[in-house]
């Protein structure tokens, strides 16, 4: 049997044995070539069979990872945006719910005044998909136009019908729904004018008048407000730290719901006065000879009480600068003040006299009495 296998071995072509050996060979060529790879050019067959494995290891994961992404690559960045697609069409029609603001204007009758309370914007919220909620964001609403004309009183619903909104919305609700119409009769009628001020000038001045040009208004409104306004006010116009009179612009303003005819802005002239007040001060009464007397005669004589209470009344910024002893108090004797040796009262007087100042004096007279 063994000379038959011999014999059966000799047989063989030598393409049949270079095919038998290539086989053997080849598990061992690649697994070469792939440590070669994983050491890199220049480290040859050094280092150990564990840092062999790892590096084989490692280097068919990027063989890996690299045909993954790079084998067909047309054809996988087709099915990306493929994909792609597909995500935006269908998130795009997701239903979303948003809301916005519709101004509202009224068309209203000539003689008549709508009293109750109107919305000036309406609050909508609408349904859609997300492209068309983003579109709805970006774009206004037209404003809707409410007719009351031909309305007496009663309740005016805000119907879906009187909103235009972009397509593909769908209108869920509106807020307010409703609203109250009650009218009053129109009524004209001619006002004074009331100046406002603000603040207060300076130490010593004050407000003598405020005169309006023109000094009435016309104002027009529901009869029953009308009826009831006495005048319109004016701005507030700040006098603070003036001191000398001056002209200002005001514009006027009429209580809610009524309107001025003509211009709602007025001239107002401001006129400043000198602020009046007083002050109170307490001096000694001196004795003044009068004619043919000497200072020293003049000593003989006292005054009871010797202290009098003398009031200042007139211009504040003169009365700031008086010092009291800058003021006297004094009565003047005589000569038959020192010859007899009976009492007598005499008036009291203020010396220096000031233009625009008074004084009151009390007492006002003074008991004279020689001198023991």
């Amino acid at each position: 049997m063994k000379l038959d296998r011999d014999r059966d071995r000799t047989r063989r072509t030598r393409p049949e044995l270079a095919a038998i050996g290539g086989e053997a060979q080849r598990p061992q060529g690649v697994a070469r070539r792939l440590a070669q790879a994983a050491r890199g050019p220049g480290q040859g067959g050094q280092g150990g069979p564990g840092g062999d494995r790892q590096r084989t290891m490692s280097a068919a994961l990027l063989a890996w990872l690299r045909g993954a992404l790079l084998d067909n690559a047309p054809l996988k960045f087709v099915a990306m945006v493929l994909a792609l697609t597909v995500f935006i069409l269908v998130h795009a029609n997701d239903q979303e719910v948003a809301g916005g603001t519709i101004d509202v204007t009224y068309l209203l009758p000539e003689d008549r005044v709508l009293v109750s309370e109107r919305p000036d914007q309406l609050r909508v919220t609408v349904k859609g998909s997300r492209r068309v909620i983003k579109r709805f964001h970006r774009e206004e609403l037209k404003a809707i136009q409410i007719d009351l004309r031909n309305t007496t009183r009663g309740e005016v619903f805000f119907q879906p019908d009187m909103i235009d909104l972009p397509d593909g919305l769908e209108l869920v609700s509106i807020s307010p729904g409703s609203m109250q119409v009650v009218f009053e009769q129109l009524a004209v009628k001619s006002v004074p004018i009331a100046v406002d001020i603000t603040g207060a000038p300076d130490r010593g001045f004050r407000v003598d008048s405020m005169t309006p040009r023109p000094s009435q208004v016309t104002i027009r409104g529901a009869m029953s407000l009308v009826a009831e306004t006495r005048a319109v006010r004016t701005a507030e116009i700040d006098v603070a730290r003036r001191n000398k009179s001056f002209r200002e612009t005001a514009r006027l303003a009429p209580p809610p719901g009524l309107v001025v005819d003509g211009n709602p802005v007025v001239e107002v002239d401001v006129t400043l006065a000198e602020e009046q007040g007083s002050r109170e001060l307490s001096l000694p009464v001196a004795i003044q000879p009068g004619p043919g007397l000497s200072a020293e005669q003049a000593a003989k004589i006292s005054a009871h009480p010797g202290q009098v209470r003398v009031i200042l009344r007139g211009s504040v910024l003169v009365i700031d600068e008086l010092r009291a002893e800058n003021i006297t108090a004094y009565v003047r004797v005589s000569q038959s003040d020192l010859s007899g040796n009976t009492a007598r009262t005499a008036p009291v007087r203020v010396e220096p006299a000031l233009p625009g100042i008074g004084y009151e004096i009390s007492p006002a007279e003074v008991t004279l009495r020689p001198t023991p």
